[in-house]
């Protein structure tokens, strides 16, 4: 599960927090600083999910997720 940076829609700084994260779904929410504890306008959050493993779809590049592929030498 990766999180993208959140829009700035709003003035006050923010992060993006994720927790519970299962094989089917995952929690995900807007956090401001803890002395901007007051309310924040909408703002839009990108993310992306995929299985764990090895992908090379185009034959050039690739991606690693939630494993750590062996290093030849």
């Amino acid at each position: 599960m990766i999180a993208g940076p959140l829009s700035y829609n709003g003035g006050d700084p923010s992060t993006v927090r994720v927790t519970n994260v299962q094989s089917n779904s995952f929690q995900i929410q807007l956090q401001e600083w803890a002395y901007l504890d007051g309310p924040h306008t909408t703002e839009t959050i990108s993310w992306m999910v995929v299985e764990a493993g090895c992908y090379n779809p185009t034959g050039d590049n690739g991606y690693c997720a939630g494993v750590v592929p062996e290093v030849k030498e």
